[in-house]
């Protein structure tokens, strides 16, 4: 985390947009103006970095026939909601959040109007005690981010709601509960309330009775209204808050999305996916704090995934292509994380599916009985394994074996604490807070599809909480995020994948400053010592016999152009004077050890080379030597067949007379 990959990112699209033409056209402008939206929305300070990306990416850019690119889409994993409700001691909540306030302190009209109250006092953006970034000015940002929003068409109305909203979860975070004499959650602001309503697109009341009771119907049909303490009110109102941010976020992702895929009209827009497109991946860095939840359990995972596809594509694949071509390698040793990956994918006994059986799991226990009850089914789901372990009792770690696992990820040994697992793995709000976000009359609560889930949230009105004994088709966010992540590997596995490696060179944050050991860590336990091994000792640079031979035979001599293709390669490199133990031979393709052969083969295309005087000694030499060679080692085939007849033809005879002893006697 923190080590460049979202800056990496941005420039990427950056030199693409640039490269695509000399004047940047509306897609261009709509597609870098889209990442700093994002940013604003789903980047966060943390204690290790100031712009950490709280949240995936994948931007596939799109390119015409022309190579100009023609439209963008954007794919967007785990978004981590808990942050808007809690965040550690010197972290920030998400910027957006900082930009209005910061906008609302400067009298900016759109945020005084429409967020009046936005504050960096407020409880959501107070608790990390940092409500500002060194060289960071919240208020040009917000400036940045308005203007970016109206390029990619979230101007007008939509723009004041997407205001309207951020200062409504604001004031969300504002509301406080008291109990009443029968123990039952009653707001201590109504005005205050009625505001964050408002300004959400709800009905007052039913706010007010969503935040404080819910509706369970029994198994015999009854129904009844169960009301909530003050504690659980305060659970709802955060849970509401979250759910509203990240359909947001994803209404804002789908505004972008609708944004980039101008000049293609609707019929057209599904034949984007036929184009040829490059896209940029930024993911989450790897993550250990002084406290590991839920949120850096998957953050963890993925990485861990990610780094077994890296060392599949970048180490098995180029020792399995050097096997199928048959080239002299000696073979390459690596640790191999499969077994890390499967400690939490594999089925029925992985993590993450054992998060997935205990949410389906009704009881009337707490949740933290049920999260100690899972955290023991982890440890003796996987007794023995390398990559698991229990928490040992020592100074700054409380946890025992009931409250966290350790794991041994690729990066180093991670604690992780179970605590709050199952809420946070709960996809779904209760069916009433559920129904009443979808029928928000801002659009960018309801979301395009709220009128489908809304019929989804009546359907399911009177359940008990969705978070456990939903049955066979309780939703969870691990899951979800497990078969987001194997789509993504998908997509890796069927595209030419290159790989920037960002390396972190201190933990300040300081410009011009190295910390040796830390880049040495970073650097062996993302497994680069083995791929820099592959590629000092290995064949990097490769290309198939067909393509150079149809690009150099007719320039060769009319002796030479005659050759079946493979010996026409091997005469032109012997002609061309590079050295016989810099490449190999393989079966349909040529490999160079190091870099630069390729460029220096291109360089020929525009020589005459291959016409010099030099060039045709050499040539005419070696096909002498090439046939002398041949008859040489046809002779040396002749002897031995002969030999090995003689021998035969002996033993025959050898034969032939034992049978003739044996019927004498």
């Amino acid at each position: 985390s923190g080590a460049g990959k979202t800056e990496n990112c941005r420039i990427i699209l950056q030199y693409l947009a640039a490269r695509s033409r000399a004047e940047a056209s509306l897609a261009e402008k709509r597609l870098l103006a889209a990442n700093p939206i994002l940013e604003s929305f789903g980047c966060a300070k943390t204690l290790r970095n100031n712009n950490s990306s709280r949240f995936g990416k994948l931007v596939k850019t799109y390119f015409d026939s022309a190579n100009k690119i023609s439209a963008s889409a954007i794919t967007t994993y785990l978004l981590e909601k808990s942050r808007l409700v809690f965040h550690s001691e010197g972290e920030r909540n998400y910027h957006i959040f900082y930009q209005l306030a910061a906008a609302n302190a400067a009298g900016n009209p759109l945020a005084r109007e429409l967020a009046p109250s936005a504050s960096v006092d407020c409880q959501y953006l107070a608790r990390g005690g940092a409500p500002s970034i060194n060289g960071i000015d919240d208020l040009a940002e917000f400036e940045n981010t308005v203007r970016t929003l109206e390029l990619v068409g979230v101007d007008g109305e939509l723009l004041r709601n997407v205001v309207r909203v951020l200062g409504g979860v604001l004031e969300l975070g504002e509301v406080c509960f008291t109990e009443n004499e029968q123990g039952q959650a009653e707001p201590t602001d109504e005005p205050l309330l009625a505001r964050a309503a408002e300004a959400l697109g709800m009905e007052v009341a039913q706010l007010h009775r969503c935040l404080g009771t819910r509706t369970v119907t029994s198994g015999r049909g009854s129904v009844f209204t169960v009301h909530f303490s003050a504690a659980q009110a305060a659970t709802a109102r955060d849970s509401l808050a979250k759910a509203v941010y990240e359909r947001l976020f994803n209404w804002l992702v789908q505004a972008a999305n609708q944004s980039l895929l101008v000049g293609i009209g609707d019929a057209d827009a599904g034949a984007v996916e036929d184009e040829r497109f490059i896209a940029t991946l930024d993911i989450f860095g790897f993550e250990d704090f002084g406290v590991n939840s839920f949120e850096q359990l998957l953050i963890n995972y993925c990485n861990e995934k990610l780094q077994h596809q890296f060392l599949c594509h970048v180490v098995m694949q180029e020792q399995e292509l050097y096997r199928q071509e048959m080239i002299s390698w000696r073979h390459l040793n690596y640790e191999n994380n499969s077994d890390a990956v499967a400690l939490f994918e594999s089925y029925p006994t992985g993590i993450l599916w054992l998060m997935q059986e205990y949410a389906r799991i009704p009881s009337r226990e707490t949740s933290g009985e049920v999260e100690k009850k899972l955290t023991r089914r982890i440890h003796a789901a996987h007794t023995g394994s390398k990559h698991l372990t229990a928490p040992k009792t020592r100074r700054g770690n409380s946890l025992n074996s009931d409250d966290g696992f350790i794991v041994r990820h690729f990066a180093g040994d991670v604690c992780y604490s179970t605590e709050g697992f199952l809420e946070k793995n709960a996809e779904n709000l209760h069916a009433e807070l559920e129904l009443l976000v979808c029928n928000s009359s801002r659009e960018c609560v309801a979301l395009i599809d709220g009128a489908s889930q809304a019929a989804e949230a009546r359907r399911k009105s009177g359940i008990g909480a969705p978070r456990r004994g939903g049955g066979a088709t309780t939703r969870t966010v691990s899951t979800g995020f497990m078969n987001q992540l194997n789509s993504l590997v998908q997509t890796l596995q069927q595209t030419s994948t290159h790989y920037v490696r960002a390396i972190k060179p201190n933990a300040q944050q300081a410009a011009d400053r190295f910390n040796g050991e830390l880049v040495k860590k970073q650097l062996e336990d993302s497994g680069m010592p083995q791929v820099l091994t592959l590629m000092h000792s290995g064949y990097p640079t490769r290309c198939p016999f067909v393509s150079l031979y149809d690009k150099y035979r007719p320039r060769a001599p009319a002796c030479m152009a005659k050759l079946e293709t493979r010996v026409f390669i091997e005469g032109l490199l012997y002609a061309l004077g590079v050295p016989s133990e810099d490449f190999q031979l393989g079966m349909t393709q040529l490999f160079f050890k190091g870099a630069g052969k390729m460029a220096f083969l291109e360089s020929l295309l525009d020589s005459d080379l291959l016409s010099s005087p030099e060039a045709q000694v050499r040539i005419k030499r070696w096909m002498i030597l090439k046939r002398w060679r041949l008859a040489l080692s046809c002779a040396k085939v002749a002897v031995r067949f002969g030999r090995r007849l003689g021998m035969t033809r002996a033993a025959n005879k050898l034969a032939k007379f034992a049978r003739v002893v044996v019927r004498a006697r």
